[in-house]
């Protein structure tokens, strides 16, 4: 004899609900590297508490992400002068593209309909202009560091991939962030098995969003 659910013995839609913390995507990220990195998570909200988003900035150290196959002295030297000869370890890059805005990330400004969908989640006017400018690694002299923006709802989509295909079981939507703070911010996430569309602005699709072309 099958459950009944509802008067009009409906089934439910499978789904499994995540609550993931900042540290558990930092931790992720580390293992995939290899390295430790210094970062922080700042929670924009947009126009309600539910609809947030979270920039995530990332610094790395020079001898974590810089192919070394010439000396010290001849890295130390193009650093010095503008770090445009530098060449990145190949592995690292690899693990870091996924999670990356993509290079037109600017281009999204000529979409009125995702720049109003943008704002609804929180990205809008400097806070756009913030992400465009650090989309791609570039060298801090004066801290003689790297720095980037990732995307964390990248990453935690690949956290809850399936191992053996690389793709999320069903339809991944992050239905809240919590928390205000670095150590405290964390992501309601929800994976929904057989279900096709996103529905309400609290499932708006990032990547539809990022990766026009």
């Amino acid at each position: 004899m099958s459950t009944v659910f509802n008067k009009a013995g409906i089934q439910p839609i499978p789904a499994d609900r995540y609550n993931i913390s900042t540290g558990e995507v930092v931790k992720y990220l580390q293992d995939q590297l290899g390295f430790n990195i210094a970062y922080d998570f700042t929670r924009w909200t947009g126009v309600t508490v539910d609809q947030s988003y979270v920039r995530m900035r990332v610094v790395f150290n020079p001898s974590d992400i810089i192919a070394t196959a010439t000396s010290k002295d001849y890295v130390d030297r193009i650093l010095e002068e503008n770090a445009a000869g530098i060449k990145f370890k190949s592995n690292v890059i690899d693990t870091l593209k996924p999670f990356m805005y993509p290079k037109t990330v600017q281009d999204v400004k000529n979409h009125p309909e995702d720049i109003q969908r943008m704002y609804s989640i929180g990205i809008f006017n400097e806070r756009l202009d913030e992400i465009i400018r650090n989309a791609q690694l570039n060298y801090c002299r004066e801290a003689n560091l790297f720095r980037v923006y990732l995307r964390p709802e990248r990453i935690i989509t690949d956290m809850l991939s399936d191992p053996s295909t690389g793709e999320v079981d069903g339809e991944l939507s992050i239905l809240a962030v919590n928390g205000t703070t670095s150590d405290t911010i964390r992501w309601l996430v929800e994976v929904n098995h057989h279900r096709t569309t996103f529905s309400g602005d609290t499932k708006i699709s990032i990547d539809a969003i990022f990766n026009r072309n």
